[in-house]
């Protein structure tokens, strides 16, 4: 399955989210748009704000964007792979840009060339966009082994 253009999108959203929190501030409760990430190489997730840029600390640790799937209409969830913007990216990220044109370039440039990936429990990052991180996002499966009905799970109306 190519999860090329999905994740592209994910993380133009993700992107954008952080503009939105850079340019607004703190958003209220209603605006809160929670995404996944983990901060012990997959094994777990938790919700924060897609605004966070990661790597960010998180209770002491490093915590990174987690891609999580769902086999069963997301019943069951798990962390297919993590990703996080390159050192460089992040901060650029930080320090955006006023200027709308240079801003939509620049989060155009973090979705499509400032960002790793890693398969859980592995620390060696790669490119998104390299051979080698593709053949990471394309191995991603259901527990029992095989891509049938496996999509990306969003956060449960109750969290």
């Amino acid at each position: 399955m190519q999860w090329r253009n999905w994740l592209g999108t994910v993380l133009i959203l993700i992107a954008l989210g952080i503009v939105v929190y850079l340019s607004l501030g703190t958003p209220d409760p209603v605006s809160y748009n929670p995404g996944f990430f983990s901060d012990d190489g997959g094994s777990t997730f938790f919700m924060a704000a897609t605004s966070k840029i990661t790597p960010f600390e998180h209770d002491g640790k490093e915590a990174v964007h987690a891609d999580v799937f769902t086999c069963d209409k997301n019943e069951t969830r798990f962390v297919g792979f993590l990703d996080r913007y390159t050192s460089a990216m992040k901060q650029r990220l930080e320090h955006p840009p006023a200027d709308k044109a240079e801003l939509l370039a620049l989060m155009r440039e973090a979705a499509n060339n400032g960002v790793e990936v890693v398969a859980p429990h592995s620390d060696h990052w790669v490119m998104r966009d390299s051979p080698e991180g593709q053949r990471i996002i394309d191995a991603v499966r259901c527990p029992r082994g095989s891509q049938n009905n496996l999509t990306w799970a969003w956060p449960k109306s109750d969290e």
